[in-house]
């Protein structure tokens, strides 16, 4: 989907500066942190399980704890919507925080609604055909 704020446009977003990335489609290379912010505070995790049906974190009832379930999977699709100007240096990886739209997957196949938030650079690349 062809975003209409063209590529490389800036553009503000929770009052931070973004250059637009054109919804480019892309995945999350491990299970990962979905932030509300693009700053690495517990505080503004958005949990997978607040996300999706019960039935789509955990198919084989198995008792887990529910820190499990915190983390986005690895290979959840992913649309970027831009990214911050200036690149940041998290856990000796430099990239940027991208602000993404995130389809949360499911694999027992119930519906989900996909939602915007913040994903650092390092844990992203470009979908897999």
């Amino acid at each position: 989907m062809a975003s209409h704020k063209p590529k490389g446009r800036l553009i503000s977003v929770q009052g931070f500066s973004l250059k637009t990335d054109d919804y480019e489609e892309y995945q999350i290379t491990k299970d990962a942190y979905f932030r509300s912010k693009p700053i690495v505070d517990k505080g503004n995790v958005i949990r997978f399980d607040s996300l999706v049906n019960v039935d789509c974190i955990n198919l084989l009832g198995v008792n887990l704890p529910s820190e499990d379930y915190v983390r986005i999977p690895k290979n959840s699709p992913i649309s970027l919507i831009g990214h911050l100007t200036e690149k940041e240096i998290i856990s000796n990886q430099e990239s940027y925080w991208y602000y993404v739209k995130l389809y949360p997957p499911c694999p027992g196949g119930y519906p989900t609604k996909s939602v915007e938030g913040w994903i650092f650079g390092s844990l992203i690349e470009k979908r897999r055909k």
